[in-house]
């Protein structure tokens, strides 16, 4: 499952970067084996940064609303998967 889900923002972004990542997560959630889920997220997870190299050891910002919101969907996605983000 690739999630895409950002670039349809039309409405209320929680409600399609957090809430449809939890959705998404649970619909390929499966006790029989490890989820196969690829979750697209942003840079600006890393805030705004003009110029900065970033990778993903980056330390994250919360100066940008979507920003906040894609960390926290990176944090289900993490989650679901049993990684401590």
């Amino acid at each position: 499952v690739y999630n895409f889900l950002a670039a349809f923002i039309r409405g209320d972004p929680r409600a399609v970067i957090v809430d449809g990542t939890r959705a998404t997560v649970a619909a390929v959630a499966s006790p029989l084996r490890p989820p196969r889920y690829v979750l697209c997220s942003a840079t600006t997870v890393y805030g705004n940064r003009p110029g900065m190299r970033l990778d993903e050891d980056a330390p994250l910002s919360d100066d940008m609303a979507i920003g906040r919101l894609q960390a926290e969907s990176e944090a289900i996605a993490a989650a679901s998967a049993g990684i401590t983000p």
